[in-house]
C-alpha cells in the first residue's frame, strides 16, 4: 500500500488526524506517535503482510470499522474535542459505499 504515493499520502493524513485527536483528549503527547517509524516497518518487516481489514473484504466477513475509524469520529465530536477530521470521513464514507454494494 505504501508504495502509492496517494495512498501513503492519504494514511499520513489520517495518522495525523487520529494523532490531533488524542493529543486533544490529553491521552498521548505530540510526537509520541512517529509515523516515519511505522512507514519504515510497514515497509521493510511488515511489506509482506496484508491487514486483516482487505482481507474480511474479500472473504465478505463483516469490517470492524467501528473498532478502527468510527471510534476516531466519535472522539472527535465530543464536546471539549471538536476536530475537524476530513480525511477520516472521507475513508468513512469510501468504506461505508464499498460494504453496502
Amino acid at each position: 500500500m505504501l508504495s502509492d504515493p496517494r495512498v501513503k499520502e492519504e494514511m499520513l493524513s489520517l495518522a495525523n488526524e487520529t494523532e490531533a485527536v488524542g493529543i486533544k483528549l490529553g491521552v498521548i503527547q505530540l510526537g509520541d506517535f512517529k509515523i516515519d517509524n511505522f512507514f519504515s516497518l510497514s515497509e521493510s518487516k511488515l511489506a509482506k503482510h496484508e491487514p486483516s481489514m482487505p482481507q474480511d473484504f474479500r472473504a465478505g466477513k463483516p469490517l470492524e470499522i467501528h473498532r478502527i475509524i468510527e471510534v476516531v469520529i466519535m472522539l472527535a465530536e465530543l464536546k471539549d474535542v471538536e476536530i475537524s477530521i476530513p480525511t477520516v470521513h472521507s475513508v468513512h464514507r469510501r468504506l461505508i459505499k464499498k460494504i453496502k454494494k
